[in-house]
């Protein structure tokens, strides 16, 4: 999406709606919802956490993957993923 801006500037705004605002919409109504049953902090910030959650796991797309050769791009580890959720998860308060 950065490298093909410049040929089509409407790509950045596609990119936000298609992929990044669906994404960010979904985590936020799934923190709502436990927020609903009770489960998740009242006072959590539905849209932040969402992108709490996902910013993270954005940096393993970036940082070992687009970053990187092809022949370098590593997966993350499930234990890597894992220690994310369940940092997330204490972070909103769903930690009982």
């Amino acid at each position: 999406v950065v490298a093909e801006t410049p040929r089509d500037p409407s790509l950045p705004e596609l990119f936000r709606e298609a992929i990044a605002g669906r994404v960010l919409s979904a985590v936020a109504s799934v923190v709502t919802a436990g927020q609903r049953a009770g489960l998740v902090d009242a006072a959590v910030d539905a849209p932040v956490a969402a992108r709490a959650f996902v910013g993270p796991l954005l940096t393993y797309v970036l940082l070992d993957g687009l970053l990187r050769p092809p022949a370098e791009i590593r997966r993350p580890t499930s234990e890597a993923i894992d220690a994310q959720v369940a940092l997330f998860c204490r972070a909103i308060g769903l930690d009982n």
